[in-house]
């Protein structure tokens, strides 16, 4: 933060010129107040430079470090119909298509994330449709024993009719946690 704030106080204080034509940021769900004042020092200074920002609210992770998701939100704010840009204008492009996952995750997963109000509500189309109407969701976090998550998963859920003759979907952050994960032990859950 000290030498954001640092490069900051250099431009506005005309001891450093930007000469960028254009600024170009990903991930800018994660951008935080320090960087955002940065870009907008960078863009007061030089009128023909250009801030490209990509990015999607819905995946901001980084609020632990400073970001604020409300940069993007509040874009037009921040960097687009303030007084502080007269001669500029801020473009939404969106990118609505994802190759990702299939239609049944970005179903699942919007449901959870617009419960959030202040999430740009947004609709993605899947590239393509379900890949099976057998899959169910199983999302644990398993900090050890994958083996024993999925015991408790399959005695809490296995008798429920949505998720009889379907097929068992684990999702794990790690791939060294499905190592020890035994063939037959697999065979056993399908």
């Amino acid at each position: 933060s000290d030498m954001l704030n640092e490069a900051t106080k250099l431009i506005n204080n005309n001891k450093y010129f930007s000469k960028w034509k254009y600024i170009i940021v990903d991930e800018f769900q994660d951008t935080s107040f320090s960087q955002s004042e940065l870009i907008s020092s960078c863009l007061n200074q030089n009128e023909n430079t250009k801030l490209y920002a990509v990015g999607d609210d819905w995946q901001s992770i980084f609020s632990f470090s400073g970001a604020d998701y409300h940069m993007m939100t509040d874009f037009k704010k921040h960097f687009g119909a303030d007084k502080r840009f007269l001669k500029s204008r801020a473009t939404y492009i969106n990118l609505d298509e994802t190759f990702r996952f299939d239609s049944s995750i970005s179903d699942n997963t919007k449901k959870f994330i617009l419960k959030n109000k202040t999430q740009i509500p947004k609709k993605l189309n899947p590239a393509f449709s379900k890949i099976s109407n057998k899959i169910s969701m199983f999302i644990y976090w398993v900090p050890t024993n994958i083996e024993e998550a999925i015991d408790l998963w399959l005695t809490e859920n296995k008798s429920k009719e949505k998720y009889i003759g379907k097929n068992l979907l684990i999702l794990s952050r790690y791939n060294y946690q499905f190592k020890n994960l035994s063939k037959t032990f697999i065979d056993g859950v399908k």
